[in-house]
């Protein structure tokens, strides 16, 4: 109850802010320029009383970091144009203005609000600054892995007309470094629709131009720490809840109309599966692939349905079963033990899991009689439904936003699944907050690492990477909540980011730094003099994840970059505290 009356609560004030942000009036100044900070989503009509011009951040090697520039006119002004330039100014030294990109938030309509927020980030810069409209200029500025410590500044220059604003970056870069993301602590498994990317495109899918493009997508995918691959072995196993099909990656055959019996006589086409799951990997994300599904999901429904591919005249059939009926179990029989054989000869078998989506207990037992019988070697990954609390002998396992609400429960949980495999949480339509909907604060993105953190997971999980509903740019928002079915934006190339998208990775890094930490103290707690230092550390370590992501009211909201710093702060004493001799 009471986190349900935070979010509402949170969900209110956000909502009144905007409003008031749209009937307020801006400075006087006809022109003026801002660092507005990644944690605010802005709208047209934001605005700055505290029209600071100078960005300060913290930042290990190999980490990505974000700023977030603002510039608004009383009146129309073009053209409209950011550059770089190097700017040591006091600083020893500058970032090549190649590792400083450029982005332009675009707005977008949400109906939650009734109004626009930015939120695609477009590499094109609009061609005019617009009268009373706020534009957000967001840079991605990669630091180095060889990066020396020490403090670099660059410049960000700004022109709309006559008018000119001058915007100092100032980064400090620490002596750490992160490990790529790919190959870090946090488990992301954000699900996949290669499907919409070639629907979106005009191009057939899996046609040539449709691979080149999932390319980009898995590229981006793994730019963000991505670690599992989503591929379907049924067609349509989420049954068209998006308003489109997820077509199946293996083509079952069959030659003529499917008869009991005669289950010996299917064929299956790895083709498109071995395809994707090489090219994900290609890309750096291989750690699992799951596999949906041996039923439709999401829910309680005990439907499958057997999409397959009659060789003698062409046609698609579909032939509905129900888990446990007798066409199910002679399907599932004919099916699983090639899969495992194809598994096997790819040298995938150990990587792979068959997923199921808010599954109740009494389904999945049916379907796990199935799985043990045909295939035992295989794994399973449960995301949510009653079965997530009673199976903690499952492969993978994520569990419920809500269910973190009973931190007891959830330890215990851990403490059954030590050794067995990872577990992780989700949000999906709901909670209202956190979650990564497009009128969610940015900041919530951020934390979704941080809760994972607090509560011994290794991660996150999210049902949607590029669902894009029909209509995207006129209309975002579906059956759901604006946001909820994607985190990038179709383009011509590859995928559009987003400000969530990126915020996500920021909170991803974060979570690495708190592993490099834990890690120190683990080093430290094994010299015995340092034992006491190295317990005070990690409760200063706890009161800082506490303070990044614990809210109280309208007052208090989160602050994570100053969590983030006293984790930096913490490390270096750490690391000092290890170096120093008995």
């Amino acid at each position: 109850m009471r986190t349900q009356q935070i979010a509402l609560l949170l969900t209110f004030c956000l909502v009144t802010t905007l409003a008031s942000a749209a009937q307020a009036a801006p400075p006087d100044a006809a022109f003026s320029a801002w660092v507005a900070g990644v944690e605010k989503r802005l709208t047209p009509a934001s605005f700055s009383r505290d029209l600071k011009t100078k960005a300060e951040l913290q930042a290990f090697r190999n980490e990505i970091v974000s700023v977030q520039l603002a510039v608004r006119s009383t009146e129309p002004l073009e053209p409209f144009e950011v550059s770089c330039a190097a700017s040591t100014g006091g600083a020893e030294r500058s970032f090549p203005c190649e590792q400083i990109e450029i982005r332009y938030p675009g707005f977008v309509l949400v109906d939650e609000i009734e109004g626009y927020v930015s939120d695609p980030l477009f590499e094109k810069a609009p061609e005019r600054l617009a009268a009373n409209s706020t534009q957000p200029i967001w840079l991605t500025i990669h630091v180095p892995k060889t990066a020396e410590p020490g403090v670099y500044q660059d410049a960000i220059q700004v022109r709309a007309g006559t008018k000119a604003a001058n915007f100092i970056i100032q980064v400090r870069v620490l002596d750490f470094t992160l490990p790529d993301l790919t190959n870090g602590s946090f488990y992301l498994n954000i699900w996949q629709d290669p499907e919409a990317v070639a629907r979106y495109a005009h191009v057939p899918l899996w046609s040539e131009e449709h691979w080149k493009l999932l390319e980009a997508y898995a590229r981006d995918l793994a730019a963000h720490g991505q670690k599992s691959i989503t591929t379907t072995i049924l067609h349509d196993p989420w049954r068209t809840q998006t308003g489109n099909v997820f077509p199946s990656m293996v083509e079952w055959r069959f030659p003529g109309t499917w008869r009991l019996g005669e289950e010996g006589k299917f064929q299956f086409d790895y083709t498109v599966f071995d395809r994707y799951v090489q090219l994900m990997m290609k890309a750096g994300v291989e750690k699992t692939i799951h596999c949906y599904s041996l039923v439709d999901g999401p829910g309680h429904s005990p439907d499958c349905d057997i999409g397959y591919r009659d060789t003698r005249t062409g046609l698609f059939r579909i032939r509905h079963t129900t888990v446990g009926d007798e066409w199910y179990r002679h399907a599932w029989a004919a099916f699983l033990p090639d899969f495992v054989r194809h598994l096997k000869e790819k040298g995938w078998l150990e990587k792979t899991y068959i997923g199921f989506d808010e599954k109740p207990q009494e389904i999945l037992t049916g379907i796990l009689a199935v799985l043990k019988a045909n295939a035992p070697e295989l794994k399973i990954t449960l995301a949510g439904g009653s079965a997530s609390q009673e199976s903690a002998d499952a492969g993978d396992l994520t569990i419920y936003y809500d269910d973190l609400a009973h931190p007891e429960a959830v330890r215990q949980l851990l403490e059954k699944r030590r050794g067995v495999g990872p577990t992780t949480f989700y949000t999906a339509c709901a909670p209202y907050s956190p979650n990564v909907f497009l009128y969610s604060p940015l900041w919530e993105a951020r934390m979704l690492p941080w809760i994972a953190w607090r509560h011994d997971l290794a991660g996150y999980l999210r049902w949607a990477y590029e669902t894009w509903p029909d209509g995207l740019w006129k209309q975002p928002r579906f059956h759901w909540h604006s946001g909820d079915m994607f985190f990038v934006y179709p383009g011509e190339d590859g995928p559009i980011s987003s400000t969530r998208w990126e915020m996500l990775r920021q909170g991803i890094q974060d979570y690495e730094a708190l592993a490099l930490l834990r890690k120190q103290l683990a080093e430290l707690k094994t010299q015995p003099a340092k034992a006491d230092e190295a317990a005070k550390l990690e409760k200063a370590m706890q009161r800082a994840v506490a303070n990044g992501i614990e809210r109280d009211d309208c007052e208090e909201i989160p602050d994570l970059g100053a969590a983030r710093v006293r984790i930096n702060r913490l490390l270096a004493e750490a690391r000092s505290e290890e170096h120093t001799s008995e």
